[in-house]
């Protein structure tokens, strides 16, 4: 069995480092199997979230770039601004006597 050691410090002043330490005094070992047990698994967690991390990254980079290529070629046209259309209604007095004949005779129809 091959074997690699570490040994581990921590600075009792500094308050990150001391919570640490104190942690691990007061570790269940029971429940853990060792300290060094639980130092690798959390350093394996850490490992593992970082590795997870990086996909997630990954794969929404891969979806950015899907969706640029998709909308690439789509063409965004700006409607137009449409005039309003002036009419001329004003009838002469010849044209306001063809329009009342020709309105009686098609109501004559309905007789």
């Amino acid at each position: 069995m091959s074997i690699y050691r570490m040994t581990l410090r921590f600075n009792l002043e500094d308050e990150t480092e001391r919570k640490a330490a104190e942690f691990l005094k007061q570790l269940d070992c029971k429940e853990h199997k060792s300290k060094n047990h639980f130092v690798i698994d959390l350093i394996t967690a850490y490992i593992d979230s970082l590795n997870k991390d990086q996909q997630e990254d990954a794969f929404i980079e891969k979806i950015r770039l899907m969706f640029r290529e998709e909308i690439a070629d789509i063409s965004i046209a700006a409607p137009t601004k449409k005039e309003p259309i002036v009419m001329d209604t004003f009838l002469t007095e010849e044209e306001k006597e063809e329009k009342a004949v020709s309105v009686l005779e098609a109501l004559k129809m309905f007789e």
